[in-house]
């Protein structure tokens, strides 16, 4: 609700949570209706200990990573977070929810293309309440507060009632921040651990994603189907399962189950319309078609029967039928109660999230992540909460005591196994990649003779050409642990075909898309669409776009004898990073 509001008064309602506000009042109704017991004053004490706990422990872990004493600025641990605090940023100077940063500011833009709303809305709203850094909001208060969001839904939910000890049931809520099985694929070559430590973007996917589970192990389907149109607006998330959720709710004849269906079908498709009358309006202002072209039949074909993919979540389903066949076994009253309408659940979301993937792969930038987002949360919430059910079902205290055992070694090896994977990840793109005096005086130039905060790069080759923010590969990221609104925009992108947008190889023995930015985005091409239609030759266009917009510095591994000679005659000073081979220029407006 607070993000949601925030949202509505800083665009003026024109947003996607327009749709929050009834969906919030809507689900308030029905939880009152469950009577489920709320804090006592007589009981709050014993209850908010264990909290209070919790949020101290995912504060610890959180900050141990963030500050670089040596630098005395805070680390990026994770290189997408640069774009999600840019997008706050430009939230908050704009008013507009699209996830075109700076070019609002440069061209006037005016749509919407809502994309991770819960944590760029909550950046947007410590940004609008304090004179933090981003950095510092986006990692030390945002991340904190969703991290402890799930460590509480999950301890409320899934673990407060286990019969066992408090402070197992404490370490069990913490340790599942670092919960995952094995590696799994993200469908593109790639490999990930897929624990919250490793993703907490997927944070709020696990607090709906938990309620879901809860909601409709309990046959609370009206309340689980509520909580997955939330998760719907505020994360990318596989489209087929909340069609078949409302499908399995007609299987719930209780009530007029028609209109129950008919109400969340036509919530959905507006949900949908939104997006695609948006989607409509961005590509009116920016003259572009973000869709591909349709893929040949065979390819999805191909992809959909591809080992690899049917085989990347096995063990989850061994593990989960294990427990499953364990529960019923010992006469567990959720097995016996419960099991059938979660079986039916767990399967046809599993193929919608699959399908969702084998289709919109090919059409939207990083397709894959409609099955990832949703499937590897919930797999790691299913698990966790059978093997923590199963702890009340052991009747034999020396054979409950071992369980109990085995299961801490194993959230303690998830914890052990993610320190370590956050110190690597920390060390090799922290702030370390470039020289203390780079840092230092870089950050005093801008601070203190910076006036337009928008500068310009000029990527060393076409990998650099594909991004216009934040590439790794040209280590721009550190800007983002400087001040406030610091962006940079592409100055080569015209180097390369606007429309090679998308392409289809055959990798790792399977097709996958093959993302090339859409160029036509880039400042610098929208520039040329609109002021300077007629071809210009490049120095040229750099010169006009340079004084159009009185840019004061730019960054670029080039040095400066091989830099355009358009950008040579405004340069006032230069640093030079030694350890990224970074070159910091300032310019003459």
């Amino acid at each position: 609700m607070i993000t949601s509001v925030t949202a509505l008064v800083i665009t003026g309602c024109n947003t996607i949570a327009i749709f929050n506000i009834p969906l919030v009042v809507y689900y308030i109704k029905l939880i009152r209706k469950m009577n489920t017991p709320s804090l006592s004053k007589k009981n709050s004490l014993p209850q908010l200990v264990p909290l209070l706990i919790l949020f101290t422990l995912v504060y610890i872990t959180k900050s141990f990573f963030i500050y670089n004493e040596l630098y005395q600025h805070n680390n990026i641990p994770a290189s997408d977070h640069t774009t999600y605090m840019k997008i706050a940023e430009y939230f908050v100077l704009t008013g507009n929810e699209n996830t075109m940063t700076s070019k609002n500011i440069l061209f006037d833009l005016h749509f919407n293309s809502p994309y991770r709303f819960n944590e760029t809305w909550l950046s947007a709203l410590f940004l609008k309440l304090t004179s933090f850094d981003t950095v510092v909001v986006f990692e030390n208060i945002v991340w904190i507060i969703n991290y402890s969001l799930v460590v509480i839904t999950v301890y409320e939910l899934l673990l407060k009632h286990l019969h066992t000890k408090l402070i197992i049931k404490i370490f069990s809520a913490f340790a599942f921040i670092f919960f995952t099985i094995y590696q799994t694929n993200d469908y593109s070559g790639l490999t990930y651990y897929y624990s919250l430590s490793g993703f907490p973007k997927l944070s709020i996917n696990y607090v709906f994603i938990t309620l879901l589970f809860y909601h409709y192990q309990n046959r609370e389907y009206e309340v689980a189907y509520t909580s997955f149109l939330f998760l719907f607006i505020f994360s990318p998330i596989s489209l087929f399962v909340p069609l078949i959720l409302a499908l399995l709710i007609a299987t719930d004849k209780q009530g007029d189950y028609i209109k129950r269906l008919l109400k969340y079908m036509g919530c959905l498709l507006l949900i949908i319309l939104y997006y695609a009358y948006e989607q409509k309006i961005m590509s009116g202002q920016l003259g572009e078609d973000t869709f591909s072209k349709p893929i040949d039949l065979l390819v999805y074909i191909h992809n959909f029967f591809h080992k690899d993919l049917l085989l990347s979540f096995l063990p989850y389903v061994l593990i989960l039928l294990a427990l499953a066949i364990l529960l019923n076994k010992m006469g567990s009253t959720w097995a016996k109660d419960q099991t059938r309408p979660m079986n039916v659940f767990m399967s046809v979301s599993c193929v919608g999230a699959y399908l969702t993937y084998c289709i919109l792969n090919f059409v939207i930038h990083d397709g894959f992540q409609f099955c990832t987002n949703f499937l590897n949360v919930y797999f790691n919430i299913a698990v966790f909460a059978l093997a923590h059910l199963l702890i009340q079902e052991i009747s034999n205290y020396r054979l409950r005591s071992i369980y109990i055992k085995l299961l801490i070694g194993f959230l303690s090896f998830g914890i052990y196994h993610n320190y370590e994977q956050e110190k690597m990840y920390t060390s090799r793109n922290s702030l370390s990649g470039h020289s203390k005096y780079f840092i230092s005086e870089v950050s005093s130039i801008l601070m203190n003779e910076i006036k337009q905060p928008i500068g310009v790069y000029l990527p060393i080759d076409s990998i650099g050409g594909r991004s216009e923010i934040y590439e790794n590969k040209e280590h721009l990221w550190f800007l983002s642990t400087i001040g406030r609104n610091m962006d940079v925009v592409n100055l080569s992108a015209n180097r390369w075909a606007i429309d090679d947008f998308k392409t289809v190889e055959k990798k790792h023995g399977y097709y996958v898309n093959i993302y090339r930015k859409n160029y036509s985005q880039m400042a610098i091409n929208i520039f040329k669409k609109r002021c300077f239609p007629v071809n210009q030759n490049e120095e040229l266009l750099y010169k006009n776009f340079l004084d159009t917009y009185k840019i004061e510095y730019a960054l670029s591994r080039i040095s400066y004898s091989k830099l355009p000679g358009v950008m040579r005659n405004r340069i006032s000073k230069i640093v030079h990073d030694p350890i990224s081979k970074l070159y910091f220029y300032k310019l003459k407006v």
